[in-house]
């Protein structure tokens, strides 16, 4: 899989204009990950849908939404959603660099592939 362009988030903007801070090497590598596997996903039928903080579900449009969201976060569940209706969600733990993707969920036997979709991405294509 080709990499794709990483979307430029206004929350790393407002960072480094509030507070100076720029977005470190792990940060950038973390983005590319994260919007590599939402292109990866939408490839093989799989929509953003929400970003979860363990507090509430944000629903969301698109990746760069959901990237404004995980971004600010230490740790966020991003739902995807098929044509058929089925949620899965895929655990991402920043600070872990290529290891970010924590864990996912699907359904026993992948009736609907997500399983396969995710065994398919691989985090250090990107690295």
């Amino acid at each position: 899989m080709q990499s794709v362009t990483v979307p430029a988030l206004d929350h790393d903007a407002m960072m480094e204009k509030r507070f100076g801070q720029k977005v470190s090497p792990e940060g950038r590598l973390e983005r590319r990950i994260v919007a590599n596997l939402i292109a990866h996903m939408e490839a093989k039928g799989w929509k953003v849908y929400a970003v979860d903080d363990d507090d509430e579900a944000t629903l969301v449009q698109d990746g760069k939404a959901a990237m404004e969201l995980i971004f600010n976060l230490d740790d966020a569940l991003l739902t995807f959603v098929n044509a058929d209706d089925d949620t899965h969600g895929v655990r991402l733990v920043l600070g872990n660099g290529i290891d970010m993707i924590s864990d996912w969920g699907f359904s026993e036997g992948d009736p609907d592939g997500f399983r396969a979709a995710m065994q398919a991405f691989n985090t250090e294509d990107f690295a």
